[in-house]
């Protein structure tokens, strides 16, 4: 009778949500380089076969989700695939952490994908992270990513 609780998945999880609220979207996307780039950096190092085809798998999704312009879809296929590359890290926190997340990466804080000419479908944190997680490159896994968040810091209001 005294309405609806919603419980976290897990203790950071809960605590993440409330925290990262009262950041900017520039503070969120400072704390992606840390997370994004260590993570591809250790996927570069210890990712199978089956996670490379994963990973592909996630981004043709996208792709096509963003062609059509399904942005729910779009902004799923993505997230999955950073959980994908952090999952891969071999490090269970760092997956944990940047899950945590949730909707903050993905959700309101991603406005500049709905701006005239931003390109959802950027090839450098994507396609490019996969090929050099593939080649086990760890350094090129990270340019990668920064030049994708440079990209979308570059298209922040």
């Amino acid at each position: 009778g005294d309405g609806t609780y919603v419980r976290a998945t897990s203790e950071i999880s809960g605590t993440a949500q409330r925290v990262y609220r009262d950041h900017s979207d520039q503070d969120v996307l400072q704390v992606r380089f840390a997370l994004d780039t260590q993570s591809a950096r250790l996927a570069a190092r210890a990712a199978e076969p089956k996670v490379i085809d994963k990973l592909r798998a996630l981004l043709s999704q996208r792709s096509e989700a963003w062609e059509a312009r399904d942005y729910p879809a779009w902004a799923q296929a993505d997230w999955q695939f950073h959980l994908e590359v952090a999952q891969a890290s071999g490090v269970p926190l760092m997956h944990e952490i940047y899950e945590s997340f949730g909707d903050v990466f993905h959700g309101t804080k991603m406005v500049q994908r709905l701006a005239d000419g931003f390109d959802g479908c950027l090839r450098a944190g994507h396609e490019a992270l996969v090929e050099a997680i593939e080649a086990g490159d760890p350094e090129r896994a990270a340019r990668s990513v920064i030049e994708n968040l440079d990209y979308c810091i570059s298209w922040m209001p």
